[in-house]
């Protein structure tokens, strides 16, 4: 067998070293029988075991091949693929808590941890929530089967333009009664032999009342198709002979100008209350009617000269300005009052306070909110006006204080219903902002007692109940509101109604868009729970 180079090494090792060891005992023998370390040297031979090198080719593993171990010496290993991964099993683990989106109102962030930590586990793989889901193709396919949807609907008049009697067997007499009472509020009317629906065209038409002897100009519609019933033909002029009773629709800008009617003379001072309740309505009504902060103007105009130096008008007047974004000239107003005499007055200090701060001069704005809060320490306005300027500001503690004495102090007039509820919803969302659950349901459900239509006091209840886990009360399912959509929203979603959830949250993206960031916030935690991560991001 042919020699290989480690047996080669192997024996010159071995005979090297027995040199070394034979050298070592004769040169260490001296005269007296001693060895350089003091120890007498064995007379007695040592007898050295030769053991025969080991044969590589039954060490080796017999599937390799042994000619891939032929190499020189010092030769780097040739094999250097990297060996295969080890198999990982991950180990069991606890699925972290997570935060859910925040309702509105809500508490601080620095209590989100202890209302908002949720344990939901894995994504729940939700199928369509946020693909096209085939409803358009759906609503196609059943809206083939029915009748052409275009047809001209059958007339409720005949040929002679006179309303054709209704059939007791089509429609009892509280339907057409319902019937009848829409149309009123949608058209104008007029009463001949029947009623008839349309426009009255005259000139200055809303003092129709005080001449008797002018005929109405009067475009009659088909109530069947919305058009007129005479088309090319014009307002046909009717006789006030004719006439037994006509009235205008039942919109709000025709309700604005019928009620203008009763100050365009000269006031008297027992007008006065009526006079600036129906402004302050006016300003109400800005979103529905044009006309409506012109009236106002005009009526806070006109209050003026009958109230006796109050500066109730001229505050009116200021709150039309900033509801028409004429801020400088509320700020003229304003500067008017407090240079004339009225620095001290806790209302037009919070109402001017108030302005600052819209315009970010919060300094400002706080310095004149304290001084009318020390000055009208039993004043709701300015109680209220520096309770909500610390409660934007994230100073709730405080702002508790303040809104609570504007709830003791709270105005009693009928008309200032919705003032009284806001004060009341204001103190609840303070006390939500410092987890006081408890405390704030109940000041929600006093501003639904002082005004029941109001919709944010079914919100702020729909919040308390999403934070501690409650049965939402009914009256909580209210979602015409910013507040109440997206509360609705995070409602379904806590119920497994996704589809519901995205749907409410939608539209409480378009109903403001100041605060749309939160129905999106909540909108990606639904995508990222039911397994949309492209859709969440």
């Amino acid at each position: 067998m042919a020699m290989r180079q480690e047996q080669v090494v192997c024996l010159l090792a071995a005979g090297v070293l027995g040199l070394l060891v034979y050298g070592d005992i004769q040169g260490g023998s001296d005269l007296g029988g001693r060895t350089r370390g003091g120890r007498r040297a064995s007379t007695q031979a040592v007898d050295l075991e030769a053991y025969p090198a080991p044969e590589l080719g039954t060490v080796i593993a017999h599937e390799r091949d042994a000619r891939d171990l032929d190499r020189f010496l010092f030769e780097p290993p040739r094999d250097t693929r990297p060996l295969p991964l080890l198999a990982f099993i991950m180990p069991p683990r606890t699925m972290l808590p997570v935060l859910a989106p925040p309702t509105e109102p809500g508490p601080a962030a620095r209590i989100f941890g202890a209302l908002l930590r949720r344990d939901h586990g894995a994504a729940e793989s939700v199928l369509g929530l946020f693909n096209e889901t085939g409803a358009a193709e759906m609503a196609a396919s059943e809206f083939a089967t029915l009748g052409d949807p275009f047809a001209e609907p059958e007339s409720m008049f005949g040929d002679d333009g006179e309303a054709l009697p209704l059939s007791a067997d089509l429609f009892s007499a509280q339907e057409i009664a319902d019937r009848i009472a829409s149309y009123q509020k949608l058209y104008d009317w007029i009463q001949l032999e029947s009623l008839r629906f349309g426009h009255i065209q005259n000139a200055d038409r809303f003092h129709l009342a005080s001449r008797p002897n002018e005929p109405i100009e009067f475009m009659e519609l088909d109530m069947a198709t919305g058009k007129p019933r005479h088309p090319g033909q014009g307002a046909i002029r009717f006789e006030r002979d004719r006439v037994e009773v006509f009235a205008f629709a039942q919109t709000i800008p025709n309700e604005i100008e019928l009620r203008r009617l009763e100050f365009t003379r000269a006031l008297r001072h027992g007008q006065y209350a009526d006079v600036l309740a129906f402004a302050d309505w006016c300003v109400e009504q800005r979103l529905v009617s044009p006309r409506a902060l012109a009236v106002a103007e005009e009526m806070y105009t006109a209050a003026v000269m009958i109230s006796d130096g109050e500066p109730e008008p001229r505050l009116g007047l200021a709150r039309c300005y900033e509801a028409g974004f004429r801020f400088e000239e509320a700020f003229r107003v304003y500067n008017e009052l407090v240079d004339g005499g009225l620095d001290t007055h806790p209302a037009v200090l919070a109402r001017l306070g108030g302005l600052e701060a819209r315009f970010r001069m919060f300094e400002r704005a706080r310095a004149h909110l304290v001084e009318g809060e020390r000055y009208g320490r039993t004043s709701w306005e300015a109680q209220w006006g520096l309770g909500r300027f610390l409660l934007e500001r994230g100073e709730d503690i405080a702002a508790v204080e303040h809104l609570e004495f504007a709830a003791r102090y709270e105005p009693t007039a009928p008309d200032l219903k919705q003032t009284r509820a806001q004060i009341r919803y204001d103190l609840g969302s303070a006390l939500l902002v410092g987890g006081r659950i408890a405390e704030a349901r109940s000041w929600f459900k006093k501003a639904l007692q002082a005004d029941a239509g109001f919709v944010a006091g079914h919100a702020g209840a729909m919040a308390c109940s999403l934070l501690d886990g409650s049965e939402p009360e009914s009256d909580g399912a209210r979602t015409s509101s910013f507040e109440g959509l997206l509360n609705a929203g995070l409602g379904a979603a806590g119920a497994g109604d996704w589809s519901a959830a995205r749907a409410q949250l939608e539209l409480a993206a378009g109903a403001d868009p100041l605060r749309a960031y939160q129905a999106w916030r909540a909108l990606s935690w639904i995508a990222e729970r039911t397994g949309y991560p492209e859709e969440a991001l």
